[in-house]
């Protein structure tokens, strides 16, 4: 389920993707939300690794990986959902 979740992320910022969504922002607003976006991205991962090893610490690594799995598999919703607000897959 983790990898499920992942590669829908993954997937979700690819170059076609990511160009038919910045079409939606105007030029002056454009690098500084590619930046935001990176910023928070960079620090979820950091997030997820700390809290991750302190979950695998104190339970296992099999409920670290459905924590994951259920983690990612929310965030792809979510951005399928926007996406498909935005039109992006028309």
């Amino acid at each position: 389920m983790a990898d499920l979740g992942h590669d829908v992320v993954q997937a979700l910022g690819s170059s076609p993707l990511t160009h038919r969504l910045n079409a939606h922002i105007d030029e002056d607003h454009r690098a500084t939300l590619n930046s935001v976006a990176n910023l928070v991205q960079r620090t979820c991962i950091h997030g997820h690794r700390t809290a991750g090893g302190f979950m695998v610490d104190k339970t296992s690594l099999n409920m670290d990986m459905v924590v994951i799995g259920l983690a990612c598999s929310a965030l792809a919703l979510v951005a399928t959902t926007r996406l498909r607000s935005l039109r992006a897959f028309s």
